[in-house]
């Protein structure tokens, strides 16, 4: 197990990819500090599942898009473990809203939370993160290289991977920063489609199907491990070769 003894933070880990992210790991022996905003009984549900299963986790509720909260946090799970190895920033809200009925509340919504809470998170995470030669890893997606339907989602997600790039080379060499980034995965974002739509989407993708969480969860914990010691500053793309062409 690669992750013994070190302390990883993951931002929306009650749900979907997160929830994948931290069990993976948990079970890669990581001590998991799991955040969220609303869902708190999937989020205290993970905690528990882990503890039952021998593993360290810690559920916090705070808005990643507030400073001071995320201060909190983060000065939460170094009082706790007195360190903090890998940040995984996560948490992400999307609105399937087009551009003509945009407001602009809804903007600075998504925007907030997907992107600055992402900043915010590493801001408030780099003083533990640089004594410990850790890690960070966002989650984007392929919205974020090749754009799509939702403007503010495609956006907050472009931001990220240059944010992620930025990092990579304002925190090296003590800290590596990399990104995933997923296309369609079989979580709840996905619920709202028809048998028919899954369908279409799945015969566009040459693998033939949605990504797993856990698949995506495998390719964090790869980017976080020191099997990925030499690698900093990329996007690494999960999607089936969607987006190959």
């Amino acid at each position: 197990m690669e992750f013994i003894g070190k302390v990883v933070l993951v931002t929306g880990g009650g749900r979907g990819i997160g929830r994948a992210i931290a069990a993976a790991f948990a079970q890669e022996g990581a001590a998991v500090a799991i955040v969220y905003h609303e869902h708190a009984a999937e989020a205290q549900g993970v905690v528990q599942a882990l503890r039952k299963a021998g593993r360290r986790a810690l559920a916090i509720q705070a808005d990643v898009a507030r400073a001071s909260e995320v201060q909190h946090l983060v000065g939460l799970v170094i009082d706790q473990w007195k360190r903090l190895d890998v940040l995984v920033n996560n948490a992400g809200i999307l609105r399937r809203t087009p551009l003509e009925e945009v407001t602009l509340k809804e903007w600075q919504e998504v925007l907030d939370t997907n992107l600055t809470g992402a900043m915010l998170c590493a801001q408030a995470a780099v003083p533990a993160l640089r004594e410990r030669r850790g890690s960070i890893v966002n989650v984007a997606s392929i919205r974020g290289l090749i754009g799509g339907t939702s403007p503010a989602y495609a956006a907050s997600k472009g931001g990220m991977v240059t944010l992620t790039k930025t990092l990579a080379r304002t925190l090296a060499p003590h800290i590596r920063v990399n990104a995933v980034a997923p296309a369609f995965v079989d979580t709840d974002l996905n619920a709202h489609l028809t048998v028919a739509q899954r369908e279409k989407i799945a015969g566009q993708i040459p693998l033939g199907r949605f990504a797993e969480p856990e698949e995506i969860a495998k390719a964090v914990v790869f980017l976080a491990s020191p099997r990925a010691a030499y690698i900093t500053g990329q996007i690494l793309v999960v999607d089936g070769g969607l987006t190959m062409w």
